[in-house]
């Protein structure tokens, strides 16, 4: 089974005001500049157990694997899925992190 959840950023917000972050996620620089620029909005992972324990309104920081810098971004929806196709046919590619010229396949 796979999942998504759909994000709003939260970086504006400082850390330092008390917001609990309930998963600590790494991502390569591209798919973190496209979360941070606002382009991909939906985060795509196999619902295992680490995943199965997220809920709406919880929080996800993301650290970009090359440089450091995090990003916090709160949980507004999950879906879950029997297969990426399944995925692929409710959502917008461009949301999901690809580019407008790639195939999104299962």
């Amino acid at each position: 089974m796979h999942f998504l959840s759909k994000m709003q950023n939260l970086n504006k917000i400082s850390i330092n005001q008390g917001i609990i972050v309930m998963a600590i996620m790494h991502l390569k620089e591209e798919p973190f500049n496209s979360i941070k620029n606002g382009t991909k909005t939906i985060e795509m992972r196999l619902f295992d157990e680490k995943r199965q324990q997220l809920k709406i309104g919880e929080n996800i920081k993301f650290i970009n694997d090359k440089t450091g810098e995090e990003l916090l971004t709160q949980i507004v929806n999950l879906h879950k899925f029997n297969s990426f196709g399944e995925l692929y046919k409710n959502f917008d590619k461009i949301k999901l992190g690809y580019k407008e010229w790639e195939f999104a396949k299962s």
